[in-house]
């Protein structure tokens, strides 16, 4: 029975952390499960059935959020609340399986925290396929905290659906990321040396090995190197491909 309990608690264990360190060394859906609100709601389709990280087309179904159609309100408008401030790479939208057409024309704006100032991430011309994403890449630099989606359709102005939305950027760091520190390498004490094919199989050894806090990664040569940090005397360089990441209680 221990013997089982054990396995049990192992298997979780690989579950979970691997949902964390997927992303290592790319970028995250800022919008997942974070509130969202709409200009107006039709029946119970809720600006956040866009955020739950479900994937579904369908309406009926309560899969997507559905601004109100009897209200009339022009420009209907949807937006999340990230939590925070964060820089912004790029923003999808699920369109619906049917009426389709409706989703056309969006304008993606950022706004910042106290809401006094807009910028624009992209303006996505033209319709969506059914059950289709659509993806734009933000200007460079653009960060706040709201992301608003708008669109300007003359002819189904009062009505807006998405099915989900992705804002990627960033992520915020908390006690099971680690932070990549691109271009530098860090002079700490050597745990171990291993051979990683890709960032996220590094810090994977990292976790699993006892003492080991942070780890350098070098692309070119696929060389791991699992740290123990805790010296006030540890410093970086910068050493053209390396990256260093830290854990984030460090």
């Amino acid at each position: 029975m221990e013997n089982t309990r054990v396995l049990w608690l192992y298997i979780i264990l690989l579950c979970h952390y691997h949902w964390f360190f997927e992303e290592i060394d790319g970028l995250v859906n800022l919008a997942l499960k974070k509130p969202a609100i709409q200009s107006s709601t039709f029946l119970n389709l809720t600006a956040s059935l866009a955020t739950d990280g479900l994937i579904g087309t369908r309406s009926t179904k309560n899969e997507c959020s559905h601004t109100g159609v009897y209200h009339r309100n022009p420009n209907p408008w949807w937006e999340v609340d990230l939590g925070g401030v964060h820089t912004i790479n790029r923003v999808s939208v699920l369109n619906r399986a049917y009426f389709a057409e409706r989703l056309r024309d969006i304008n993606i704006t950022v706004i910042s925290q106290d809401k006094t100032v807009t910028t624009e991430c992209a303006f996505y011309q033209g319709s969506v396929a059914a059950a289709a994403w659509a993806t734009v890449t933000c200007h460079p630099g653009t960060s706040g905290r709201f992301v608003r989606i708008q669109i300007y359709n003359e002819a189904y102005r009062d009505v807006l659906t998405l099915c989900e939305v992705v804002v990627e950027g960033l992520s915020p760091c908390d006690a099971f990321y680690f932070r990549k520190h691109p271009g530098q390498r860090l002079n700490s004490q050597l745990v171990e040396e291993i051979q990683s094919n890709k960032p996220m199989d590094c810090g994977k050894a990292c976790f699993l090995t006892t003492m080991c806090f942070a780890y350098n990664y070098n692309s070119d040569t696929s060389a791991c190197q699992l740290l123990k940090i805790g010296d006030p005397c540890d410093t970086t360089v910068s050493d053209p491909g390396w990256d260093f990441y830290s854990n984030c209680l460090n």
